[in-house]
């Protein structure tokens, strides 16, 4: 995979470099790639910043939320980064983080893996709710309530329901 410093970055007389990928990447044991991973990455140095910018694109395996069925999703995603080049030792007091602080620090030598990148973007943008199908149900849960059971009010309910039905008939 792509790793380069800072240092190195600065040599470029224009600052910046592009690659494209096109790689298998090693997921997670719950998220795991079933292709390569397929983009354009660029890094561009400002002052003592370097910024990442790409798009990707990675066929990943994940298991459905509901019925717990492996399958396959085809992720798209953009990585924008920052990251700043810092010799000095990173302070040892306590420290106020706002917003505008916190962001990746490097030292000028230390190597940027572009896969790490692309690995916790992959993460980022899994779907919150995964879901084989729109109308996937888990028939282990379903079955539990029988349907007759379903249709029984409680009676405790029975005051409320008498108000509900009350106040909808004004």
């Amino acid at each position: 995979m792509i790793s380069f410093s800072a240092k190195e970055l600065s040599i470029r007389e224009d600052k910046k470099v592009s690659y494209e990928i096109d790689e298998l990447i090693s997921l997670y044991e719950d998220v795991t790639a079933t292709g390569n991973t397929a983009g354009k990455v660029e890094f561009r140095l400002r002052n003592n910043f370097i910024l990442v910018s790409g798009e990707f694109a990675t066929p990943i395996k994940v298991t459905c939320d509901r019925c717990t069925k492996e399958y396959d999703i085809h992720l798209k995603f953009d990585i924008d980064e920052a990251i700043e080049i810092n010799d000095d030792p990173f302070p040892v007091e306590d420290l106020e983080f706002t917003a505008e602080t916190i962001h990746e620090r490097i030292s000028s030598t230390e190597l940027i893996d572009i896969e790490d990148y692309i690995r916790q973007y992959i993460i980022l943008n899994l779907p919150t709710k995964k879901l084989c199908s729109e109308t996937c149900v888990n028939d282990k849960i379903y079955n539990l309530n029988p349907k007759d059971e379903l249709e029984v009010v409680d009676p405790r309910w029975d005051k409320l329901l008498s108000y509900k039905d009350k106040i909808k008939g004004e």
